[in-house]
């Protein structure tokens, strides 16, 4: 793309982390994953029936316009 139609990134995660209690431990669901939405983009988090699709991130830093929003 040119620097023209580029698209902005207009939220971001970082270092994404989830788990769940299994056991005696923990099952890492997800483990360091980046995320970038551009301005525009529609995004759907999908998963089985009690999957935690619906869980918010733990230990994330959120950014919106570049600006941190949560961690």
């Amino acid at each position: 793309m040119s620097e023209n139609t580029a698209k902005k990134v207009n939220m971001e995660l970082k270092h994404v982390e989830q788990y769940f209690p299994q056991g005696s431990g923990l099952f890492h669901a997800l483990e360091d994953v980046d995320l970038k939405i551009n301005t525009g983009d529609f995004i759907c988090l999908v998963g089985f029936s009690r999957c935690g699709a619906r869980v918010a991130p733990q230990r994330c830093p959120i950014l919106h316009s570049g600006k941190a929003v949560a961690s």
